[in-house]
């Protein structure tokens, strides 16, 4: 109608033809037309089609078992060469993804270096199913020579792999005469004065009829030695060294085996083992009122440290606490007991404590003591509680690890009760009530530096150490809970304003993490000074850091030390004081690449029979393009997708519009009726 009244009795266009204009009025008329629908927002709907191309994964094993064998330079030299020329003939249907793998997968850049500690198939397939889930992968090739030495058998690994995997096996399958120490096995920590044992375990390949001597050395000087004859071509023996313990610190001692001629590896001869001789031990009493299963799981943890003699005894109305850093109470605060002299005897002696609630517990009495929680609603029944980490405790840290076994842990049984705490507390653990996070503690602790104490408000700790082997195959995680808090509790209270805290040791490739508290006159956390550290190694060298801040304290985390016995110096100022802090810590080295030299090919035979794919001992890049391109089940794959989008997005009709209403414009102006 618009274009029809428009062009209808214009006197411009008289000069215009009746065919002219019945043009330009279809051109007004379109035009309009379509502003006229494009404002009722009208949307398109249009599939679209998209196609991925399979995807070729290469894994190329980085460890140093790699080139200990006789084959190293075609490894070093002319793989690296097969592989480019294979991914040059593979460009252009397939999408090419390459990694090295070893002590982790990451992309491959630059030239294959083989210096990985060790092997980790497990990693390496979890990692691949991770990145590439719900992708297109149409085959992987490994390169290894099938030796893993960290992780689970990647056969029971890679059931999720929908994809065949071709290995190249590398490496040398043949028996070599080669002597090697398998495993040490001592205690972490011994005491001055103490005898502590080195368990040494062997093996010979091909060294029947000859001997050898298995020595242990201290700061350079041999401190024993045994010799060994072998009497087969394939020998395994062990010796235990008896060692006393006469300087107090970290101390190293290096294992040797005695090389034979011939020997195709010297590497895997010496070991190292790090011990940390103390001056003594600290004495933990455990007092219960009847056996329960948590008793038993509080003594296994304890007991697993080298640094706490435990004494656990059944309350009989007294004890006596003197020589004791820690007083352990379970389930003692009962209707018929009365704990109130030993509660006093503890305060005067300034001893921590550590409560146990039970079922049985007596609110009212419990009330009546100086604990930091009280009950203020005493309920009959027990809850299921899940433990909650609670990430801002500040008196001690778990680790990621840790962490992750605690959310993983059973319900314990916890009384219904309404708590409140007295003084200053911090939760280590808080309840969850089914899938509900509460506030209300499970663990905690007072933050009373003289008179320590700890509550744990849940029954069934027994489970978790169980869980914990269950899930782990060990019972480190849960065990490092109970001894962290035994060692918060029972170590004397730090008066100084200058505090450092860290693990005494850690392997190559680990973080070692420094955490630092500076105070000040009000014993008020501050970290506003500049805190540093000076790292000295065994050569006396330093290298010097400089700490993190965090929201009150500092931090600094280590890596990339090599193996050995390092000391430290943390200084900083507060005013015109200055503060410092000595310590000594040790980095283990990892040393296993090459105690195992021999080659696994059938590892890699079953991996690929298992997927699907085929073991090569050659890469021929053009024989192994044809066999990938002629397999029926790698193959690109079609994606169709149904979208909705709004009319006035589509570029193209803007374009149109542009023209017609330019066009009816360019005809008026040429016809001069503008």
């Amino acid at each position: 109608m618009y274009a029809f009244v428009l062009y209808r009795k214009d006197s411009r266009l008289s000069e215009f033809s009746k065919t002219t204009i019945i043009f330009l009025a279809s051109l007004r008329f379109i035009a309009s037309s379509l502003l006229a629908i494009l404002l009722l927002s009208p949307l398109v709907k249009y599939l679209s089609r998209d196609v991925e191309e399979p995807i070729f994964i290469v894994a190329f094993d980085q460890s140093a078992s790699m080139v200990q064998t006789k084959d190293s330079a075609s490894i070093k030299n002319e793989l690296p060469a097969q592989l480019t020329d294979l991914k040059e003939r593979l460009s252009g249907d397939f999408q090419i993804e390459e990694y090295y793998f070893g002590e982790s997968l990451r992309k491959a850049e630059g030239a294959p270096a083989f210096d990985d500690r060790y092997s980790n198939f497990e990693q390496l397939f979890e990692e691949i199913n991770i990145r590439f889930e719900n992708r297109n992968v149409g085959a992987l090739l490994l390169l290894s020579d099938g030796i893993y030495n960290r992780g689970l058998n990647p056969l029971y690994t890679q059931d999720d792999a929908n994809y065949p995997i071709y290995s190249l096996a590398v490496g040398d399958t043949t028996q070599r005469k080669d002597l090697r120490i398998t495993q040490t096995l001592s205690n972490k920590i011994a005491f001055l004065g103490n005898q502590f044992p080195i368990r040494v375990e062997y093996q010979a390949d091909m060294a029947k009829g000859q001997s050898s001597e298995l020595r242990l050395y201290h700061k350079g000087k041999l401190v024993d030695s045994k010799k060994i004859n072998f009497d087969s071509d394939l020998q395994n023996g062990s010796h235990e060294f008896l060692v006393e313990a006469k300087t107090s610190g970290l101390q190293t001692y290096q294992i040797e085996i005695r090389s034979i001629e011939d020997e195709i590896s010297e590497e895997n001869n010496l070991r190292n083992v790090y011990i940390d001789v103390l001056d003594g031990r600290q004495n933990i009493l455990l007092l219960y009122s009847s056996p329960h299963p948590d008793i038993a799981a509080i003594q296994a943890s304890i007991s697993s440290s080298e640094n706490y003699e435990l004494k656990s005894m059944k309350w009989e109305g007294s004890a006596e606490l003197e020589k004791y850093d820690l007083i352990i109470l379970h389930d003692l605060i009962k209707a018929n007991t009365d704990i109130s002299n030993l509660l006093a005897q503890a305060k005067a002696k300034k001893k921590p404590l550590w409560h146990f609630i039970s079922s049985k517990t007596a609110w009212n009495k419990l009330n009546s003591y100086e604990l930091p929680i009280q009950a203020t609603k005493p309920l009959a029944g027990m809850n299921e509680v899940f433990p909650l980490y609670e990430e801002a405790f500040p008196l001690f840290q778990l680790d990621e690890v840790q962490q992750k076994a605690i959310s993983t842990y059973p319900p314990l049984k916890v009384p219904q009760v309404d708590l409140q705490t007295k003084g200053q507390n911090y939760n280590l653990l808080l309840q969850q009530i089914g899938s509900v996070p509460t506030q209300l503690p499970l663990l905690l602790f007072s933050a009373d530096q003289e008179n320590k104490s700890a509550v744990m408000l849940g029954e069934g700790i027994w489970k978790w150490r169980i869980d914990n082997y269950a899930r782990f195959g060990d019972h480190q995680n849960f065990d490092r809970l109970i001894t962290k808090a035994v060692q918060y509790l029972s170590v004397k209270s730090d008066k100084s304003y200058f505090r450092i805290s860290h693990e005494k040791e850690a392997f190559e490739n680990e973080k070692l993490r420094f955490d630092l508290q500076l105070f000040n006159k009000s014993y008020d956390p501050i970290n506003e000074p500049e805190a540093y550290l000076d790292i000295i190694n065994e050569e006396e060298n330093t290298y010097k850091y400089q700490f993190n801040r965090g929201s009150s304290a500092y931090f600094l985390e280590l890596e990339g030390l090599s193996a050995g016995n390092y000391s430290y110096k943390a200084y900083t100022r507060l005013g015109e004081q200055r503060l410092e802090e000595v310590g000594r810590f040790s980095i283990k080295e990892i040393k296993i690449e090459g105690s195992r030299l021999r080659a696994d090919h059938n590892l890699l035979y079953q991996l690929s029979e298992k997927s699907g794919g085929e073991l090569l001992y050659t890469l021929d890049p053009e024989n192994f393009a044809q066999k990938l391109n002629q397999r029926d089940d790698v193959a690109s794959i079609s994606y169709t997708t149904e979208e909705v989008e709004d009319l006035i997005n589509l570029k193209w009709i803007f374009f149109v519009l542009l023209a017609l209403i330019g066009l009816e414009w360019f005809i008026r102006k040429y016809q001069g009726a503008y």
